[in-house]
């Protein structure tokens, strides 16, 4: 299935969590669109690589831009920025090893449910599961 048939399927399913606790948010309906793609994003040419992979640079250099606030201005931006690159490459070529590998995973869905559950409480986790779950669902049909 392709990113659009796994963001609309990610999103019903969330929308349903959503509808049974009476909590509608953009913020969830992010959550659920994200958790949707995101296995793939150990495909380099995927939506969720074209996604997530920028943002996790500049989300990655802003906070590491406080570890390097004691040096000029310029210095702590190049390095963070510097640091940012290295340890998103780095990650991303773990990930990228082998398709429906680490990503395609209950431990994975659990992860992002984490995420989810830290940013927006227990909808947030209940809907990150959900939708990173169907993206493992749809891919075994």
């Amino acid at each position: 299935m392709n990113h659009l048939g796994h963001m609309i399927v990610g999103l019903i399913v969330a929308l349903i969590v959503m509808i049974v606790f009476g909590s509608f948010s953009f913020s969830l309906a992010g959550i659920a669109l994200l958790g949707a793609i995101l296995p793939d994003i150990d495909l380099k040419q995927s939506k969720a690589s074209q996604i997530v992979e920028p943002i996790a640079i500049i989300g990655l250099t802003l906070f590491l831009h406080g570890f390097f606030s004691s040096y000029s201005l310029l210095v702590s931006w190049v390095a963070s920025l510097v640091v940012s690159l290295i340890a998103t490459y780095i990650v991303l070529k773990i990930l990228r090893r082998k398709h429906r590998g680490i990503t395609h995973s209950f431990g994975a869905a659990i992860l992002f449910s984490a995420f989810g559950l830290l940013t927006l409480g227990i909808i947030g986790g209940l809907v990150g599961l959900v939708s990173y779950g169907s993206h493992l669902v749809v891919d075994r049909l």
